[in-house]
């Protein structure tokens, strides 16, 4: 980012982030850090649809076949529960 002042830089800073996501939040569909049965529901209302790869419902095809089937419910028993709770 620059600030600048009759065209001359007066300030400038570089600012850099990091967007990795978690694996396991692949299956996150109402994108609340978890994995619950708000996203089974969500995974359950799309079954039976196709999902081509460039569609907003290829999100709930896991395994990537497109279409919504019962692989992909196998699929998301695997990610189901992130952030797993510490164990006292």
């Amino acid at each position: 980012m620059e600030v600048r002042f009759q065209n001359e830089i007066i300030k400038q800073k570089k600012f850099e982030f990091d967007s990795m996501a978690s694996p396991e939040l692949r299956a996150d569909f109402d994108q609340d850090m978890d994995v619950d049965f708000n996203d089974l529901i969500l995974l359950a209302r799309n079954l039976g649809k196709k999902a081509n790869l460039f569609q907003a419902l290829s999100l709930f095809d896991l395994n990537q076949d497109e279409i919504i089937n019962e692989v992909d419910f196998v699929r998301f028993k695997d990610f189901f529960g992130f952030p797993k709770s510490p164990q006292p």
